[in-house]
């Protein structure tokens, strides 16, 4: 897992932690009650795990317990890992489902189902194809500095341990990606051309400025001047002597060894295991055992429907043709918003109040950092930029 975007595993184990610890807690007075004790204090032990496996994760979620350790990105630890998962994987199955309530049971179901998901999606070796244009450690590395808090010296102290680790991480990252190369397992060329010119401009800042500085650029007022000047040159430093080198040699190990040999074929057919590859995706995403060509069937079945149901509407409204319906959607400032409060009140037409509070809270109890921007401040923004139709969300 990194900081850019989280293991996609996580999300199902989120929403089954979310399920146990929203339901009530158990009286310990019957045989039901305590297995009910067994599966919360499980899914809390497989979620502290989950953590500290991975503690950018654990940043990213806002628990700051591991903020001075990097994620381990060797094939070893992903082994490892594995392991571990059977052993939960194991553990879950073993808790009787007869004896928990629906809601619990269904926790545990989608525990199991994610794990063994996981597991299964090991065959892959996704260790092996980690980096591409828009996601990977190369990228994610530099997000830390958005999501790590600098209140004090130990925040700032943290940010330096996990500076001085961003070599030995971009090592990994690199066998893996030549272990990949040894049976074909690479992105496309056109993409992986793009990574080279990402991490250059890494590699080319520094100083003040490359990413990596920039928490020292203003330090909060509780830092002593001495500690500032000692931690803006320890930064510098690392930035200097270690990070630039280091994305400088991923670099050159990109764009001359590893993108020359990318795939030319954009398709996840073009992989050995491209079949099976795609198959177990269609299946994790989908939770069917339908194929990929049935499941584009169904697409195709439901968009003809779909679009009979624009055509028949079209019809009704005096049009022609479902083209003139468009057109006319277009051209017709009317149909068009042209301040935040008819945003706003139709928005909360649509949904009350009441359901995007739940959303929030929800949102807010599994992700300690989640924050709320305030509604108007979209609206404002909305306003701004009415003239020219476009809606952005608040600036920070």
């Amino acid at each position: 897992m990194n900081f850019r975007s989280l293991s996609c595993g996580l999300v199902p184990a989120l929403g089954a932690f979310l399920l146990v610890s929203c339901s009530s807690s158990p009286k310990n007075d019957s045989p039901s009650a305590d297995t009910r004790l067994q599966l919360r204090a499980l899914f809390d032990e497989e979620w502290e795990y989950e953590l500290k496996q991975s503690p950018e994760t654990a940043t990213a979620l806002g628990d700051n317990r591991y903020n001075d350790r990097l994620d381990d990105y060797s094939e070893q630890a992903a082994q490892a890992d594995i392991a571990e998962k059977q052993k939960f994987l194991t553990r879950f199955e073993a808790v009787p489902a007869g004896a928990l309530p629906q809601q619990e049971s269904l926790s545990r179901e989608l525990m199991i189902r994610n794990l063994k998901q996981e597991i299964e999606g090991t065959q892959f070796k996704p260790w092996e194809m980690s980096v591409n244009q828009m996601n990977g450690p190369h990228l994610s590395l530099v997000d830390m500095v958005t999501l790590m808090p600098f209140n004090n010296v130990h925040d700032y102290d943290n940010y330096l341990s996990r500076l001085h680790q961003i070599p030995h991480a971009l090592d990994q990252v690199t066998a893996n990606m030549r272990q990949g190369m040894q049976y074909r397992m690479m992105p496309p060329r056109y993409l992986l051309e793009k990574v080279s010119t990402e991490t250059q401009e890494i590699a080319d800042k520094k100083g003040a400025a490359s990413p990596f500085a920039t928490p020292a650029e203003k330090f909060p007022a509780t830092i002593s001047e001495s500690d500032q000047k000692r931690l803006k040159t320890a930064i510098t430093a690392a930035v200097d002597s270690e990070i630039a080198p280091a994305y400088k040699r991923f670099t050159a190990f990109v764009r001359n060894e590893y993108a020359p040999h990318g795939r030319k074929d954009p398709g996840v057919w073009a992989l050995p295991d491209g079949v099976e590859r795609y198959r177990f995706q269609v299946r994790r995403m989908t939770t069917t055992d339908l194929s990929p060509d049935q499941i584009h069937e169904i697409g195709l079945k439901k968009l003809a429907e779909t679009e009979a149901e624009m055509i028949e509407l079209a019809h009704q409204l005096g049009y022609k043709d479902l083209a003139s319906l468009n057109d006319h959607i277009k051209k017709d400032r009317k149909l068009y918003a042209t301040s935040g409060q008819e945003v706003f009140d139709l928005i909360a037409k649509i949904h009350p109040v009441g359901q995007s509070g739940q959303l929030v809270e929800a949102r807010q109890m599994r992700d300690p950092g989640f924050r709320v921007a305030a509604f108007g401040d979209v609206l404002q923004q909305y306003d701004r930029t009415a003239a020219g139709h476009r809606l952005e969300g608040p600036r920070q």
